[in-house]
């Protein structure tokens, strides 16, 4: 495991090597571009480095290591989706045919139906 190395040029490097193994895309949601930035992911007890990240998908994954995620369920399952999602048939998991829009559609749907059982 290789952890995370002083800020600067050893960061910077590190980075760059891991987006270039991940394609020079998100570890989580595949997008290339980057608007702020590719986010150097890692364990903030053990300072392991896990990937290259947007910074929306580094902000999800620092928020579920929160104690915030559980009280995010809640509120999710009491007021429920705030915008209607279309209807149709789910697409198997993970469907790479879709845009991105319909996955995560699909993704809301699925997430608020797990909530509710």
């Amino acid at each position: 495991m290789v952890h995370l190395p002083p800020q600067g040029r050893p960061r910077r490097q590190l980075r760059n090597s891991l987006l270039r193994q991940q394609g020079d895309a998100c570890a989580i949601c595949s997008r290339k571009d980057f608007p702020s930035g590719p986010c150097l992911d890692h364990n903030h007890t053990t300072g392991e480095v896990r990937g290259v990240l947007c910074v929306r998908c580094n902000v999800i994954v620092g928020s579920l290591e929160s104690d915030i995620a559980p009280l995010a369920a809640i509120y999710l399952k009491e007021h429920g989706e705030a915008t209607p999602v279309s209807p149709g048939p789910r697409p198997p998991i993970l469907s790479w045919s879709l845009s991105e829009r319909e996955n995560r559609a699909w993704w809301r749907r699925l997430t608020a139906k797990e909530l509710e059982g």
